[in-house]
C-alpha cells in the first residue's frame, strides 16, 4: 500500500509542459506537410498533363496532322441542328472518342483509353480521371440557349450519379483558334466565327473573327501562314498544350457557382479550352489589380493552384511550373510570328515584348 501511494504522479505544470512541446511539434511539422502534400498534388497534375498532351500528339497523325478542336474534330458542330435524330448526335452518343463539343480536344485524344460512349457519362470520366487534386470543386451546367438534347443527357448523368468535377486542365485556345481563310485576306467576320469552304464546298478550316488582344491576328500583312497542324506548330518546348487554368465563374461576384458549357457548338472556349495569361481581363487569369473582368480575378488561384503557380504540360510533352510573372510572356500562349501589339495586355507581358515584336 505505502509503495503505491509512493509513486509520483504529473504536476500540472509537468502535464502542461508536456502539451506544449508537442503542440509546437505540431506548429512545425504541419507546413512541412502542407508542403509535402502539396508537392505531391503537383507530381500528380503533372503526369495527368503529360498523358493528355501524348494524347494530342499520338491523335494527330491519323487526322493529318491536325490538332483535335474545333478545326477537325469539332468544326461540324453547332447547337441548333443538332437534335436526338442528328447523326451527330448519334455518333456522339455512341462512341467514347467522338468530340462532346466543338473545342473538346480530350475525347479524340484519348480514344484509346476505353472512354465511356455516353455523352453526359463522357463528361463525367474526363473531369474525375483527369482531375487535379489541388482542386476539389463540383460544377453545373450552363444555362444558355441552345444545345438541348446534349445537356439534357448530362443534366440526367448529374441527377442520376451526383454533380460533376469541375475542368482541371483546359488547352489554350490560341492553338485551335487560328485558320487563315484560304482565299487570302481576312478571316470572314462573324460573330462566333465560321467555316471556311472551297468553291466545291470542301471544308478547309474553321475561321474565327478578329481577335482583340494582345497579338495581332487578322490583318493579312500582321497573321503568319499558320493553321492548327502540328507540323505548323514551332518551338514546341514553349507552347502550352494545357494548363491549370479555371475559368467557369458566374456573373456576379461573391456567387461562386462553378458552371460549364457543355453545349456542342458552344461558343469561344467552352468546357475544354481557355484564353490567355497575356491577356489581362481573361477570365481564368485576370488580375484584380488590372482586369476590368466582372469576376475580379476570382479565378487566379485556382489557376495558380501549385504553391501558387500554374502547371503547364507542352506540346512537346515536358511540363513546367510557371509563375504568374513568367505566365505572362506571349511566347507561350500564340503560334509563333504573330506580331505582339500590346492591347489590353498584362503590365508584366512589357518584360518579354515590345510593341511590333514577333512572338517568337
Amino acid at each position: 500500500m505505502n509503495n503505491r501511494m509512493s509513486r509520483r504522479a504529473f504536476t500540472l505544470v509537468e502535464l502542461l509542459v508536456v502539451v506544449a512541446v508537442i503542440a509546437l511539434l505540431i506548429g512545425l511539422l504541419l507546413p512541412a506537410l502542407g508542403k509535402a502534400r502539396q508537392a505531391a498534388w503537383t507530381i500528380v497534375a503533372g503526369n495527368q498533363q503529360r498523358q493528355l498532351a501524348l494524347g494530342v500528339l499520338a491523335y494527330t497523325p491519323s487526322a493529318d496532322g491536325w490538332i483535335p478542336g474545333a478545326n477537325s474534330s469539332g468544326r461540324y458542330y453547332d447547337n441548333e441542328n443538332i437534335g436526338t435524330n442528328s447523326p451527330i448526335f448519334k455518333r456522339a452518343n455512341g462512341d467514347g472518342a467522338q468530340p462532346l463539343q466543338r473545342w473538346d480536344w480530350m475525347s479524340p485524344a484519348l480514344a484509346d483509353s476505353d472512354l465511356p460512349v455516353g455523352i453526359g457519362q463522357r463528361y463525367r470520366a474526363l473531369f474525375e480521371r483527369f482531375s487535379d487534386p489541388a482542386v476539389k470543386l463540383n460544377t453545373t451546367v450552363f444555362s444558355g440557349n441552345g444545345g438541348e438534347a446534349w445537356k439534357s443527357l448530362v443534366r440526367d448523368e448529374i441527377t442520376k450519379n451526383g454533380s460533376l468535377r469541375s475542368p482541371s486542365f483546359l488547352m489554350p485556345a490560341t492553338f485551335q483558334w487560328f485558320a487563315r481563310n484560304p482565299n487570302g485576306g481576312p478571316n470572314p467576320p462573324s460573330s462566333d466565327g465560321g467555316l471556311v469552304s472551297s468553291d466545291e464546298g470542301v471544308t478547309l478550316g474553321y475561321a474565327q473573327p478578329a481577335f482583340a488582344g494582345p497579338v495581332v491576328t487578322q490583318v493579312k500583312a500582321d497573321v503568319p501562314s499558320y493553321d492548327p497542324r502540328i507540323d505548323r506548330l514551332q518551338n514546341p518546348s514553349s507552347k502550352i498544350c494545357n494548363a491549370t487554368a479555371f475559368r467557369y465563374l458566374p456573373g456576379q461576384s461573391g456567387n461562386f457557382t462553378p458552371d460549364i458549357d457543355v453545349r456542342p457548338g458552344s461558343g469561344i472556349y467552352g468546357s475544354f479550352t481557355c484564353s490567355t495569361a497575356t491577356f489581362k481581363d481573361a477570365v481564368e487569369f485576370g488580375d484584380p489589380a488590372t482586369t476590368a473582368n466582372e469576376n475580379k480575378g476570382e479565378a487566379l488561384t485556382l489557376s495558380y493552384r501549385h504553391a501558387n503557380k500554374m502547371s503547364a504540360a507542352m506540346w512537346d510533352g515536358s511540363v513546367k511550373i510557371i509563375s504568374q510573372s513568367e505566365s505572362r510572356n506571349p511566347t507561350l500562349w500564340y503560334p509563333r510570328g504573330f506580331k505582339y501589339n500590346g492591347v489590353t495586355a498584362h503590365p508584366d507581358a512589357a518584360q518579354f515584348y515590345k510593341v511590333g515584336d514577333r512572338i517568337n
